[in-house]
């Protein structure tokens, strides 16, 4: 993730969703959702490089309930060991799954108690 993209991201947290303004920033939004389908693994550094910009609780939760529970959701049994690896190491990676809320059904049990123990729950 380049530079702009991270402004643009970051830019996209603050704007009303429904708003003319969010358009033109709403890309770099959806590209990290893309991510989480095409490329988890691009995804996790992409989150690393942003919180290495803004790891403000604001970020964080943008992230954890955002593209990083969507990934749990969808690719969590393929990426939850990565997951732990980069949280281990990175304490703002790790401080976005306070803000990732799963149902016991949303994931596979495995991947549902890993989370829990990311949260410190």
């Amino acid at each position: 993730m380049n530079e702009e993209s991270i402004k643009a991201w970051l830019i996209a947290r603050d704007l009303d969703k429904d708003g003319v303004e969010y358009e033109k920033y709403s890309w770099a939004v959806d590209a990290l959702y893309d991510l989480a389908y095409e490329d988890p693994s691009q995804l996790l550094r992409n989150v690393v490089e942003i919180l290495s910009v803004d790891s403000s609780d604001k970020t964080c939760g943008a992230l954890g309930a955002g593209v990083l529970e969507e990934l749990l959701v969808h690719q969590g049994e393929q990426c939850i060991d990565e997951i732990e690896s980069i949280a281990s190491r990175n304490l703002a990676f790790k401080s976005c799954f306070r803000f990732t809320f799963l149902d016991r059904d949303d994931v596979p049990a495995s991947v549902y108690t890993k989370v829990a123990r990311l949260k410190g729950t």
